[in-house]
């Protein structure tokens, strides 16, 4: 029987064998598969990664270059502002210097008409006299006249060349004005194709960024499942540490404990067997400290008549004869005379030649014991105390790592999930990777020079329009990556 038991044993171990056997091979696949999906997933995000750290460069790229045009653009539109503020001052300028002229003109013809409405119609019936102040104010009338004639003259040439340099300052003023605003034109829509290109290079950062946070993400859940089992191990070891430390305490207990009773229940078998037995001979402690003796009861009880012995002497009984034994035992303990006979105020004659009655000795080792007794309790109440709180806090904290496990598994699942919905998006993408940079290499291929001819606008128009929208391209295809990015 014992045989065939020996064998069905033997039988039921090599099929739990074989099974984990089994188990172990199938979970050996099982993680091969998984380290080559993970190996497959790492490799399509870092293709990913490389894909966004280019298009974050190009896109920096643009940005550069849209912001060095408009920074161009912006100055080219301060210089034909500042050209134009220039010739429409010295415009204003020339009007106003024809106005006055105008203004001379008109006043010198104002002052012709006035003289010549001051000519007498006639000098008849004047006298001599009269006549004579009429001629002297005719030709001062003559003289003023010649003067206001001449000044207006010079007054209307000089309008006429203010004219001209007006009317010739108009042609120019007109064409600084459309090409001022030509360049204001081109400088904002600059500037805007800029905000955009930058926009679209923060996007592309913020992309990258996601996907580099993502790996660096995965890096610190990889490192802090070894540091969770690191803390697990640590907690094994700590408790096993602590449950042997509390053995080796208990076991030093009850050596104690055992101790005490031995020596308890030695003095109690010694206080037994002396009881009724007159000690051979007494040992007693001088002033000084010092022992005396052996002497025998007659000797002592004639020196405590004597007053040489008082109830606080200590005193030691001996129940060998001191013949084979004149010194004091090594495990003997002095106590007062008055502990030692305790009714010596009443009957003193009987002092040292009777058998002791105190139970100092049997009461100071029923305390010492009692009080171990009591004092281990305590420890062993404290320890277990101890010991649960130490068991509670390490389940906390084991279901603490458990709960961070789990919700790092969710995560990690999710990731992985979005890792696999990349794969197929990069596969289903990957003959049109180079289209996909495509709007951006002709958003900066498309930028050209503007022109400041009022008779291109139409076409300086179009190709900003065009820039634009190819910008708004860029911008939402890496709006569209970074949310992407993020999910995963």
């Amino acid at each position: 029987a014992k045989r065939l038991a020996e064998e069905e044993a033997k039988r039921l171990a090599e099929e739990a064998k074989a099974k984990r056997h089994t188990e172990d091979e199938a979970e050996k696949a099982r993680l091969a598969a998984q380290v080559a999906e993970d190996a497959e997933l790492e490799e399509a995000v870092m293709a990913y990664q490389s894909q966004l750290d280019q298009r974050k460069q190009e896109a920096t790229t643009v940005a550069d270059a849209a912001k060095e045009k408009a920074g161009a653009a912006v100055a080219t539109a301060a210089a034909e502002r500042a050209e134009y503020d220039k010739v429409n001052a010295q415009h204003a300028a020339h009007l106003k210097a024809q106005e006055e002229a105008q203004a001379r003109v008109d006043k010198q013809e104002k002052i012709i008409a006035e003289l010549e409405a001051s000519k007498p119609v006639s000098t008849e019936g004047m006298s001599k006299a009269e006549k004579k102040a009429e001629k002297k104010a005719e030709k001062k009338r003559a003289k003023a006249m010649t003067a206001a004639i001449e000044e207006k003259e010079m007054s209307e040439e000089e309008a006429e060349e203010a004219a001209k340099l007006a009317a010739a300052l108009a042609n120019k003023l007109a064409k600084k004005k459309k090409a001022a605003k030509a360049a204001a034109k081109a400088a904002k829509q600059l500037e805007a194709e800029a905000a955009a290109a930058d926009q679209a290079c923060q996007d592309a950062t913020e992309a990258a960024g996601a996907g580099a946070a993502a790996k660096e993400d995965a890096e610190r859940e990889k490192e802090r499942e070894v540091e969770r089992q690191q803390e697990a191990v640590d907690d094994e070891v700590e408790a096993e540490a602590e449950a042997e430390r509390r053995e080796v305490e208990e076991v030093a207990r009850q050596d104690q404990e055992a101790v005490a009773e031995a020596k308890f229940q030695a003095i109690s078998a010694s206080f037994q067997e002396k009881i009724n037995v007159v000690p051979s001979c007494w040992f007693f402690q001088d002033m000084q400290g010092n022992n005396q003796g052996p002497y025998i009861g007659p000797q002592m009880q004639l020196w405590f008549q004597s007053n040489y012995f008082n109830g606080t002497t200590m005193v030691l009984p001996v129940y060998e004869s001191f013949e084979s034994n004149p010194n004091v035992p090594s495990d003997a303990s002095f106590e007062s005379l008055e502990l030692a006979y305790p009714l010596l105020a009443s009957n003193p004659e009987l002092t040292f030649v009777t058998p002791p009655t105190g139970t100092q000795l049997l009461d100071r080792a029923r305390a010492e014991r009692d009080a171990l007794l009591q004092e281990n309790a305590r420890a062993r109440a404290e320890d277990e105390a101890a010991a649960k709180a130490y068991a509670e806090s390490r389940a906390a904290r084991a279901a603490a790592r458990e709960k961070e496990k789990d919700d790092a598994a969710e995560k990690a699942t999710k990731a992985k999930e979005s890792k696999k919905a990349l794969i197929e998006k990069l596969r289903a993408e990957r003959n049109m990777a180079s289209l996909t940079l495509a709007p951006s290499e002709e958003g900066g291929q498309a930028e050209g020079e503007v022109q400041d001819d009022a008779e291109d606008d139409d076409a300086t128009e179009a190709k900003q329009r065009a820039r634009v929208e190819a910008a708004a391209e860029t911008e939402a295809e890496a709006t569209a990556e970074a949310e992407a990015v993020k999910a995963t």
